[in-house]
């Protein structure tokens, strides 16, 4: 018998970890293992379902892996880069066009991508696609404080029966350190 669970995505920096632990990762195997556990001390205890770490993805180690032979990954698989776990986050959550997230991932101007967005969202309407109109929308909500878009705040999470990506880092230190953790809500 199988268990229902939703799987959401934490973006965190490595930053934060290092001034909580006191020290730096030197490899992306190292980087993984505090930071499921740094990901779950930013969640806190909350009641609800069970919340399982199936996935990391770092930016500075250009990779991404799963960890979890019981739940699958939506966004951090095994053998992604970062650029490519990011792509997959604002193709299938957000509903970014694959020549507006090419242009972002190279730039990260967040006004550029702004302003294809909208674009994006009139033809939506056009085409009364309405879902995918508010999907993009969703997915500016929190774009100039994350610098990416498709990341909801911290106090936005919740263990709702919806997918979603938060930031919880403490402060947006730009490129280089960001690191995603993917969970699991699971209900059993």
């Amino acid at each position: 018998m199988g268990s229902y669970h939703v799987n959401k995505l934490l973006l965190l920096d490595e930053k934060d970890a290092e001034q909580d632990y006191g020290f730096g990762f030197d490899s992306f195997d190292e980087l993984r293992e505090y930071m499921m556990q740094f990901a779950e001390e930013e969640i806190g205890n909350r009641s609800g379902p069970e919340i399982v770490t199936i996935g990391c993805a770092s930016e500075r180690f250009d990779q991404s892996r799963e960890w979890s032979d019981y739940h699958g990954t939506c966004w951090a698989s095994t053998g992604l880069t970062w650029h490519q776990s990011l792509e997959r986050l604002y193709s299938r959550l957000g509903g970014i066009d694959a020549a507006a997230i090419s242009k972002f991932q190279k730039s990260e101007n967040t006004q550029e991508l702004l302003d294809e967005v909208k674009q994006q969202i009139g033809g939506c309407l056009d085409e009364e696609n309405f879902v995918t109109a508010r999907n993009l929308v969703t997915s500016l909500e929190n774009l100039k404080a994350a610098g990416l878009p498709c990341f909801r705040t911290a106090s936005d999470f919740d263990a709702s029966e919806e997918e979603g990506a938060y930031d919880l880092r403490k402060s947006n230190r730009g490129s280089g350190t960001r690191v995603l953790v993917e969970i699991a809500l699971d209900w059993g």
